[in-house]
């Protein structure tokens, strides 16, 4: 088993232990508790340079979990080695200078950020606050040239793009959450094709506080009650009759239906691409010369123009 330990710039020990798994014995033990516990399985058969990787890894029971709801962040502890993290992290996120508020607890930060500025320059608009504001100040305490196997692992919402350009809202959010990450300070990594697993246990220290000796588990979950009976979909579009008849009305060429051929001072309406009522408002039309009298699948010559919709048709014909 080897070790290796490094400081953080605000005093954190970070100690993690390697050790050899048998391969034979895989991870499937660690894919079925994640039926009853928190944790990570992430699994690849495919490599490409700097892209993809052929790695499986996988955590159970992490200590911590990061919590977003629009400008709402949360830490919260899972287990008594999250309570001590916690109280590692506190001296790492209450001086951000993007917070609005900071309140700290025994097993919890929460934190509400500071709301989008008026105005700024575009360049700057990553660098506003935001959640990976917060993301940013703990990948850079925690990072090492030597460590890249420990990290924050989860799920990030479509809506973390309103933190940079926020809009208008038209549909309710019920307990959405933008950001859920864990900790993981105990993983494994499967290296398929080398026939290696590896696992690796970090612990975290500083003055009189230490997780080492703790144990790494956490309460089982409740499994969430799933509610029978239709479910109402709800959107901010306009009804399926009014795209209908909008797409109708796209699609009408000198008063008759779009699949009859017109002549044009451009060109000749040559077939439809597509006549779906709900694919697109408007429809694309492929234009042929008037002197092209190939087949009307043939492609077009190389010097043809094509246009992408009948929005240039005399709307009196």
């Amino acid at each position: 088993m080897s070790q290796l330990s490094y400081t953080t710039p605000h005093g954190i020990t970070v100690t993690r232990k390697t050790a050899k798994i048998p391969f034979a014995r895989g991870l499937q033990k660690l894919l079925t508790q994640l039926d009853t516990k928190r944790g990570v399985y992430f699994s690849s058969g495919y490599e490409y340079p700097e892209r993809y990787s052929r790695w499986d890894f996988a955590s159970v029971a992490p200590s911590i979990e990061l919590v977003c709801q629009g400008r709402r962040f949360e830490i919260r502890a899972l287990n008594r080695r999250g309570c001590v993290i916690i109280q590692l992290l506190a001296r790492v996120l209450r001086s951000h200078s993007h917070w609005d508020s900071f309140e700290e607890s025994e097993s919890a930060l929460l934190g509400q950020l500071k709301p989008l500025p008026a105005v700024f320059p575009e360049e700057e608009r990553s660098k506003q606050p935001s959640p990976f504001s917060i993301l940013r100040a703990l990948v850079s305490e925690f990072q090492n040239p030597a460590d890249s196997r420990l990290g924050l692992i989860g799920a990030f919402g479509y809506d973390l793009l309103l933190q940079f350009d926020p809009i208008r809202l038209r549909l309710p959010r019920e307990n959405q959450k933008d950001i859920h990450l864990f900790l993981c300070d105990d993983i494994y990594f499967m290296d398929r094709k080398k026939e290696v697993i590896e696992r690796y246990s970090y612990d975290f220290s500083a003055n009189d506080l230490s997780t080492a000796g703790l144990p790494r588990d956490t309460p089982r979950i409740r499994k969430s009650k799933v509610k029978s009976g239709p479910v109402e979909i709800r959107s901010d579009h306009r009804d399926h009759a009014h795209r209908r008849k909008k797409s109708r009305s796209n699609r009408k060429v000198a008063g008759a239906p779009a699949q009859h051929f017109v002549d044009l001072p451009r060109g000749r309406l040559d077939r439809v691409v597509s006549q779906k009522s709900d694919h697109h408002d408007t429809h694309l039309f492929t234009l042929a010369p008037r002197n092209f009298d190939g087949p009307k699948d043939t492609c077009l010559p190389a010097d043809a123009s094509r246009r992408s919709s009948a929005a240039e048709l005399p709307r009196d014909r």
